[in-house]
């Protein structure tokens, strides 16, 4: 489903967030959800565990949350290569890498994702906010002045 075909809120004029789990497991595509519902209570939120669905949801009003072990069928399970690969392309989504490791979020930020979070901080305030500037940045077609703000 591409997001021009994503339900419309009764509070916005335009397409309900759209947001994609790159390789996540089952349990942490719940608190994923989870959290996202805090922020976005209208967002779509679609599960990818195969390259071939990933290519389903390519496009720039997408927001791609990707693990940076990739669990599921894809190329490789290196989750930085796909964000690298992906951000390099036109029409590429935002991205943010799910990652407790500091040093990994520095190296998503370099090969053009947007700051992410780790699971241990899913409802800290830091993660929230990268969520919403995610949400400003895809809505917005360009990154906000502080996308990749600590």
């Amino acid at each position: 489903m591409q997001p021009t075909d994503a339900p419309m809120t009764s509070s916005e004029s335009g397409p309900s967030p759209y947001l994609v789990l790159v390789g996540h497991c089952t349990p942490d595509s719940g608190m994923l959800r989870s959290v996202i519902a805090q922020v976005a209570p209208k967002a779509m939120v679609v599960r990818v565990t195969t390259g071939s669905q990933l290519a389903e949801h390519r496009c720039p009003q997408a927001i791609w949350l990707v693990n940076r072990v990739l669990d599921g069928d894809f190329d490789s399970d290196d989750g930085m290569e796909l964000i690298a690969n992906t951000s390099a392309s036109p029409g590429a989504p935002t991205l943010l890498l799910i990652s407790n490791l500091p040093e990994a979020q520095t190296e998503a930020i370099r090969r053009g994702a947007l700051l992410g979070f780790g699971k241990k901080a899913l409802y800290a305030d830091a993660t929230k906010a990268a969520l919403a500037r995610a949400l400003e940045h895809a809505t917005s077609g360009g990154p906000p002045s502080s996308a990749n703000a600590t």
